[in-house]
This record gives structure tokens, C-alpha cells and sequence, in this order.
């Protein structure tokens, strides 16, 4: 994507964005829908648990943090795994409109 070089958007105080953290202990697997809060602090001390993340739209993001013991293992509608997420560790994930990418994870 380029952009058309007119000057950049500032915003001139921090954000706030209501609603958008989630914390949450999970004992199953996770499936993030559209409209699930796009910070997702999971603890996992159960077993290796994954984290199914749905919606396919074009820059939809999440930014996942394990805070359990046990892995998190990051995937997309069909099964394939886009990361796996260890204790303490987090990952932030970007949709291309098509696939899920991790920038970080």
C-alpha cells in the first residue's frame, strides 16, 4: 500500500481504547471472532492450548500474551499454526486479508 503524501495524521494526546483488553484464563481452546477485544491476556496452566484467530480482514490485528505456564499455539481458520506463544511471551498478529502473519511471536 502507498500512501498519498499528504501530511501524516497526529494525534496530539495519548489514546484510550475502552474495551480493547481482554484477560482471561483459558482451560480449552480460544477461537478470537470479530469483535473480541484486540489484546488478548490468556494464562494457560492447563496443557498446550491453541488460539484459533478468525476473521480474515484486511489489517485486523491482535497482540497475544501467554501469561500461563503452559504453550499457546496461534492459528488461523484452517488449522495452520502462525506461531506459538510460550510462558511470558507475546506475539502481535497482522491479516493481510487473506492470511494471518506474526510480527512478533
Amino acid at each position: 500500500m502507498s500512501f498519498n503524501g499528504h501530511h501524516d495524521f497526529q494525534i496530539p494526546r495519548q489514546i484510550v481504547q475502552k474495551g480493547f483488553v481482554n484477560v482471561e484464563t483459558i482451560t480449552a481452546n480460544k477461537t478470537i471472532v470479530n469483535g473480541d477485544s484486540t489484546y488478548q491476556i490468556l494464562t494457560n496452566n492447563t496443557s498446550s492450548l491453541d488460539c484459533v484467530i478468525e476473521p480474515l480482514k484486511d489489517g485486523m490485528m491482535y497482540v497475544i500474551t501467554n501469561k500461563g505456564n503452559q504453550n499457546i499455539v496461534i492459528k488461523d481458520v484452517n488449522a495452520n499454526t502462525v506461531a506459538t506463544i510460550g510462558n511470558n511471551q507475546s506475539g502481535i498478529f497482522v491479516c493481510d486479508g487473506s492470511l494471518w502473519h506474526a510480527v512478533l511471536g
